[in-house]
Formats: structure tokens, sequence, C-alpha cells
């Protein structure tokens, strides 16, 4: 991956690359582009409290905050049970806590519009949420690999994981329908199991070398 444009300007750099996202559709073909692009956006780290961050704290707030919500007891069980997994990493080779901007805005569905505007936060919650948005094991395939192969940073299978139940839970509450999240919260609940077939394949994880945790 080429070394950011503006060294010196960090946010006209990142609107440059929101700039190009905003042109490519959510799509196979576009995949292997979009993780580039990303993993451009995300070899900018923020300090923390320069933007509003996503996370754990913030979705078990908005969990809290709704009256549609029929697991919410379970649910937030779950998100606090996975705040340590979305960083965890034994490993110590890549700093998990680190914030990076988040490109794509959950709120709306829709690439984030500028750098001032949007929010920062552990780069595997954005992954997750482009490849939630997908839904399409194909595209999760070429993203991760043009991500990490442009440099971005590999994430854990278990971090992995942990903020594909976040951004899910983000968008139950966003679009007040809980039936996805309803079932993937009793796996949890029970089992301890979250299903990522429809999203991602084992085989991807494999072949690009993320470790469990």
């Amino acid at each position: 991956m080429k070394s950011p444009i503006n060294h010196e300007n960090v946010e006209r750099e990142i609107n440059e690359q929101l700039r190009k996202l905003r042109l490519l559709p959510i799509s196979v073909k576009a995949a292997a582009e979009i993780g580039e692009r990303l993993a451009n956006i995300h070899s900018h780290v923020f300090a923390h409290g320069a933007l509003p961050s996503y996370g754990p704290d913030w979705i078990i707030g908005l969990v809290r905050a709704s009256e549609a919500c029929t697991c919410k007891g379970d649910m937030i069980a779950n998100l606090e049970h996975l705040t340590g997994a979305e960083v965890y990493n034994p490993m110590g080779n890549v700093n998990l806590r680190e914030m990076h901007f988040m490109a794509w805005d959950i709120a709306n569905s829709r690439w984030q519009g500028t750098c001032d505007a949007g929010r920062i936060g552990h780069f595997a919650w954005d992954l997750a949420a482009i490849m939630s948005e997908a839904k399409d094991p194909a595209f999760a395939d070429a993203f991760l690999e043009g991500y990490v192969g442009s440099g971005g940073k590999k994430p854990t299978l278990l971090s992995l994981y942990a903020n594909l139940y976040f951004v899910q839970a983000a968008e139950a509450v966003r679009d007040d329908e809980f039936g996805r999240i309803a079932e993937a919260t009793k796996d949890m609940a029970e089992r301890r199991v979250f299903k990522t077939d429809a999203i991602f394949a084992d085989e991807t994880m494999t072949r690009l070398g993320l470790i469990v945790f």
C-alpha cells in the first residue's frame, strides 16, 4: 500500500479516500478496492476523544434506551461479555486499542461524508460493518484480501466475532427489528456461538492467516 499522500494533513487524505469510496458499490467486483481504500484510512491513528466513538459502551446505551428490544437483558449481558474480546490479542503484535476513523456510517447505511463529521473506533468495527452490509462471503473474501494485502491490520477471529455482534446489535436498534439479533443472542447466551457463515467463510480466515485470539 502506498503511504498516505498528505502526511501533514490526515483529514484531507481521509476525505479523499471517502470521496472515492462513495463512488463504489458494496459489490464483489468492488470489494478488493474497498479493502485497499479502507486500509489507507485505517493507517491513521486518532487520539482518544478526538471524535465520538463506536464501541460496546455506545451500543449498550442504545440497547438500554430501546423500548422495542425484547431480548434486552441477554443482549446487554452478551455485549458486556464481549467488551474485552473486541481488543484481545495475546500475540501482542497489533495494538488493538488504537482508534481509527470509521469509514462506514452505520447510522445511515452509507459511507461517511467527511472526516470531521465521523466517528472513530476499533478497526475491526469497520470491517464488520461493511461485511454485515454486504452479507456475502464472496464479498468478504475479496474485501479482506484487499484490506490485509494493502497493509491493513489483521483482526483476530475473536475481534471479528465481537464486532460483528456489536454491529448487528446497532443495526437492530437502528431498524427497530430484533429478529436477527434475537436469534444470535440466544445462541450466544446458551452456547457462546455466533454464526458468521452468511458473512464470511472459514476458508477465508484460514487463507489470510487470521488467528483465533
